[in-house]
This record gives C-alpha cells, sequence and structure tokens, in this order.
C-alpha cells in the first residue's frame, strides 16, 4: 500500500504555507490542509492516520502529544523537553534536534517499521491513561509532603 502524508492546522505563517503549496503541487501522495483544525475534526484525523508527527523546533511541551498518545497513535517527535520524557522508544520515534534530516530519517524509520505502529500506539495509550486525576493527585501530594 502506498504511504500518504497529511499536513493539517495553522503553520507558523503564510509564507510557509505557501512554500509547502508549492512543494507539494505535483505530489499526489501529500495532502496539505492548512488552517485552524476545529475540535470537532481532530477525532477524524486522529483515527485516520498511523503515526502523529509533531514537527517542533522550540517546544518543549505539547498537548497534542498527549491528544495523540490519548488515541492511541505512534509518535514522531523531537527528543527535547518535556516532548522527550513523555515519549519513549516503545511509542515513538523520537529525533535529535541537532540535523534538519533527522526528523526525515525519523519519518522513515515509521515507515519501515509500519507492521509495529499499532503496538506503539497502544504502548502511548495505555501510558497517558495512567496520567488521571488520581495520578495527579498523588503526585502533587508527594510534592507537598517533600
Amino acid at each position: 500500500m502506498p504511504h500518504s502524508l497529511v499536513i493539517a492546522g495553522n503553520s507558523i505563517d503564510d509564507n510557509l504555507t505557501d512554500v509547502i503549496k508549492q512543494e507539494i503541487q505535483e505530489v499526489s501522495n501529500i495532502k496539505f490542509i492548512p488552517g485552524f483544525v476545529p475540535d470537532d475534526r481532530i477525532q477524524v484525523y486522529m483515527n485516520a492516520c498511523d503515526a502523529v508527527i509533531f514537527p517542533y523546533q522550540d517546544i518543549l511541551t505539547s498537548g497534542a502529544v498527549l491528544l495523540a498518545m490519548s488515541f492511541g497513535r505512534a509518535c514522531i517527535a523531537l527528543n527535547k523537553g518535556c516532548i522527550g520524557e513523555t515519549l519513549d522508544d516503545l511509542g515513538a520515534f523520537l529525533y535529535e534536534p541537532n540535523d534538519d534530516k533527522n526528523l526525515l530519517t525519523a519519518i522513515n524509520q515509521a515507515i519501515q517499521k509500519q507492521a509495529n505502529l499499532l503496538t506503539m500506539g497502544e504502548h502511548n495509550r495505555q501510558k497517558v491513561e495512567q496520567w488521571n486525576w488520581n495520578y495527579v493527585a498523588k503526585k502533587t501530594l508527594q510534592v507537598y509532603e517533600s
């Protein structure tokens, strides 16, 4: 089955949006859906994908990563800040920030290990489900007790 990429959501600026549109103009297996993704459409994208890519450069934490994990999706993300601490090699393809080609390498690893993506996503779902209100309350209590 051919691989495809969906790029959905806001880009950092109009110039990047234009560059993406131009670069993928004649690429049939990449679909770009720019703009805000309404809450009721997020589940459509999450349920349709095998993995979620977070190409952040400067962000250290992301609720979107937790959202993807709650949908049982494997993740591809920068190994930096809380993202690198939240995800692990059992549920993600983490890449280092020191080289622009590392993101592409991580995407290619996910393609090569496509048969593992469901298991990786299930690992993420189970991991994120542990972080419920009781867990947060216990951790908060531990901070106050120490």
